[in-house]
């Protein structure tokens, strides 16, 4: 494993987290410190925002999926953001929202979409399953037709059980170039049998329960990890109860072993739930580096 060869972190959240860059020069870095919400300004990124839905088919139906595209003028390149299952993306606020924030400040038009179930998309939530990953690519395509955005994606951002969705989307797309996972579920057996969040372990035993192993298995990244970007990003937190950051040290081991370019970050002090304002910092850094 090639630990941080995109972008060094060395945090340590509380009470100041700090970081620093790598890149050029391996022994000079640029420091950067993340300290409390009550120390954090941000510049806001003015941001064209382009909503529409979207028709399409799934197992002989029709649907539609909601979108948003966030345009910047001169972007760099344009990143996909993809929401966990606890809630979907309010698409009006989005484009002034902290995750679009992040990576809008560093350069990137910025697209998320609902999966089905979420904001107006329609459909059942179905916890990253074969629907949502179709209206994923679909919503994505429309995003970019709409905006006319002057760069394709060329990378997603997952967090939590978002990262599996991410992951499959980018199978679908083979031009993407990297891949962000934080605080991921990549095993979602291994993730119903440890972990110690009562909302998390409801979600997966219903997925058991309506699908059974198949559904799991299915919906578990890190059963067949052919096909993705050739850079990865992965950080998580150390203090995780709700999945164990094990579960991202294999996954990342795993993606090494089959020759990706990983990137792998524990968290110190950080649980699954990390402050937007130092969260966003996280972002900004991984962004500023994928430059």
């Amino acid at each position: 494993m090639k630990m941080l060869n995109l972008v060094v972190l060395s945090f340590c959240l509380l009470p100041v987290a700090c970081a620093s860059l790598g890149g050029g020069d391996k022994n000079k870095t640029s420091d950067l410190t993340i300290t409390q919400t009550s120390h954090v300004e941000f510049t806001p990124v003015v941001a064209e925002s382009f909503i529409g839905m979207s028709n399409y088919k799934f197992v002989g139906g029709s649907s539609q999926v909601e979108f948003v595209n966030c345009k910047i003028p001169s972007p760099k390149a344009t990143i996909i953001a993809v929401h966990s299952d606890r809630a979907g993306f309010e698409v009006s606020k989005f484009c002034e929202g902290w995750i679009a924030q992040s990576f809008l400040s560093q350069g990137f038009d910025v697209i998320a979409v609902n999966r089905p179930g979420y904001g107006n998309s329609k459909g059942s939530p179905d916890f990253g399953g074969a629907q949502s990953i179709e209206a994923l690519e679909n919503g994505v395509k429309a995003a970019v037709k709409i905006a006319q955005n002057p760069h394709k994606p060329s990378g997603i951002f997952g967090f939590s059980t978002g990262v599996a969705s991410a992951a499959f989307l980018s199978k679908k797309m083979p031009e993407l170039k990297f891949l962000i996972l934080g605080s991921g579920v990549y095993d979602y057996e291994a993730a119903l049998a440890d972990t110690k969040d009562s909302y998390l372990k409801k979600d997966l035993n219903k997925i058991k329960d309506t699908g059974g192993n198949k559904a799991i298995e299915d919906r578990s990244i890190a059963y067949d990890v052919g096909g993705l970007p050739k850079t990865i990003i992965i950080y998580h937190g150390k203090q995780d109860t709700a999945v164990s950051p094990e579960q991202a040290k294999a996954f990342s081991d795993s993606l090494e072993s089959s020759e990706y370019k990983v990137t792998f970050q524990l968290l110190e002090g950080v649980n699954q739930d990390i402050p937007w304002m130092h969260h966003r910092q996280i972002l900004e850094v991984i962004g500023r580096s994928l430059h």
